[in-house]
């Protein structure tokens, strides 16, 4: 039976693969007309009714009172302000379901205020349209000042968002995750309760979502967008409503939430706000169905997906990923390793790690599975499952300045800033959203933000140096090299220091 992850790395039955907007190639999207759908700015003119509107609010809201609750800085100072970030999480499992509800908070808002309930928000599909959005790059609209404008942005109208960051690929491995675990950050390991400090504490070992197409993204478009103050610039809720339609379609082909009371039942406590002042509760687990939220995605019916769909998990984690996530013993047989780690990554030095986990284990790990089928590249049901190799950077504090991105190398002998991300010895980039300082007082000053862990798939890069005969030796060596960003010079590239690097194969 072919597993969803290899489906959707590999293609589909019919050959087709995942499209630059995230639904696969000749899936007609089907919109119902019960609750209202929201839509691509790619999709919709300037002049489109629910642009207007949310444009026309924008400006109402700013045109308050800063220090009015209903205004646009008071409706931003939930998630953070200019002393650093407030009730949001990041870097634990409440990640989507709070973001999901402060969304729709915003929508909720906009139908109050104009009296519009067929009122739905736009998202910025950043994977299609790579370049900042006209609706939210032109200073002025019909000749009078855009409040979606952001002076404070440093990524210009003309520049384009790179592959490595948004492009078809990054979204597929997402997609292919098969646990929500990794698919939208983990729990914190030592939360044992619905206490409410446990919601901004992080902690948990962020997946490919938040830490690559949402840290990135927020960074990239830069000035508020990569502060606590992000929701100030109005371009924050297009990048938020995206990140929220991918955890739409993970579910759509087939992705399970997890059921673990401490994440259904936990109550975002009057973290939110209606238009007349006053705050109100929403539960993460009644946060699932976009349409109880009163909204939906145009995304393809379900019916159309079975090809691709998974079968249910139940909401529970494979073992192996419960043992890297901290969330129970090793199951026999996993290969597990640790190198503990004080020294720093720089752009002019980058880190080296090496875990021991030998080059016959890796080869063990990744025999039978690079056998195609046929011209599709469908794995053999006839050989092994693939076994997934991935590392675990742990306890990294944020750094102290937003200078750069952080590329992931193995085995990279020749490691260097002018190795290109098309180098066979290249995984992935992570970013950071927020700096050291914005992080501390989370959740009103009562809340120690926990040093942030990363989760990267070497499995598609070991295959590579596999058929290229790059893998020897006793050891993976996991690189981390800082990545200065524009007109940012290499001695100035924040550096960072992972408390321990882990290699696993599940």
């Amino acid at each position: 039976m072919y597993s969803r992850r290899t489906i959707l790395q590999h293609g589909s039955l019919t050959g087709a693969a995942i499209a630059f907007s995230g639904i696969l190639p000749g899936l007609k999207a089907t919109a119902q007309t019960t609750v209202p759908t929201r839509h691509s700015l790619g999709d919709i003119g300037l002049d489109d009714k629910d642009l207007g509107l949310w444009r026309d609010f924008v400006g109402y809201m700013k045109a308050q009172p800063s220090g009015n609750s209903v205004s646009w800085v008071g409706f931003s100072s939930i998630h953070g302000t200019n002393q650093g970030f407030n009730l949001c999480p990041h870097g634990d499992w409440y990640f989507l379901s709070w973001h999901r509800a402060y969304v729709s908070m915003y929508e909720q808002a906009v139908r109050t205020w104009s009296k519009d309930d067929s009122f739905a928000m736009p998202y910025w599909d950043w994977t299609t349209d790579r370049q900042i959005p006209k609706a939210y790059s032109d200073p002025q609209y019909k000749g009078k000042p855009n409040p979606l404008y952001d002076s404070t942005r440093t990524m210009s109208a003309t520049q384009s968002l790179p592959d490595d960051m948004v492009g078809p690929e990054v979204i597929r491995g997402i997609l292919s995750e098969s646990d929500f675990q990794v698919f939208g950050t983990s729990k914190n390991p030592q939360q044992t309760d619905l206490d409410q400090s446990w919601i901004p504490r992080g902690g948990g070992v962020s997946g490919p979502l938040e830490s690559n197409p949402h840290n990135r993204v927020h960074c990239q478009v830069g000035g508020q967008m990569c502060t606590a103050t992000s929701a100030q610039d109005p371009i924050f809720f297009m990048h938020h409503g995206n990140i929220d339609r991918i955890w739409a379609l993970w579910n759509q082909l087939g992705g399970v939430n997890t059921t673990d009371s401490l994440w259904t039942d936990m109550p975002f406590e009057n973290n939110f706000r209606k238009m007349d002042g006053t705050n109100y509760t929403v539960i993460s687990g009644k946060t699932q169905s976009t349409e109880a939220m009163g909204y939906q995605y145009d995304l393809p019916p379900a019916a159309d997906l079975t090809t691709i769909a998974m079968a249910p998990l139940g909401g529970t984690l494979k073992s192996d990923y419960r043992a890297i996530l901290g969330e129970g013993p090793a199951p026999e047989g996993l290969i597990k390793a640790v190198k503990q780690n004080s020294r720093a990554a720089t752009a002019l030095n980058p880190l080296d790690v090496s875990v021991n986990v030998s080059a016959a284990q890796v080869t063990q790990a990744i025999e039978g599975s690079t056998k195609a089928i046929n011209s599709l590249g469908l794995w053999s049901s006839a050989s092994r499952s693939p076994k997934q190799i991935v590392a675990v950077l742990r306890d990294i504090p944020p750094p102290t300045a937003n200078t750069a991105e952080y590329r992931i190398f193995v085995n990279c002998d020749y490691l260097s800033l002018e190795v290109p991300t098309s180098d066979p010895h290249y995984v992935a980039t992570f970013g950071f959203f927020g700096i050291a300082g914005d992080h501390e007082g989370h959740g009103g000053g009562h809340v120690a933000k926990e040093p942030g862990s990363y989760l990267v798939n070497l499995t598609v890069t070991m295959q590579r140096l596999a058929r290229l005969g790059r893998i020897a030796g006793d050891d993976v060596v996991v690189q981390i090299l800082p990545v200065p960003r524009q007109g940012i010079s290499p001695a100035d590239a924040a550096p960072i220091t992972p408390g321990s690097v882990e290699v696993a194969i599940l």
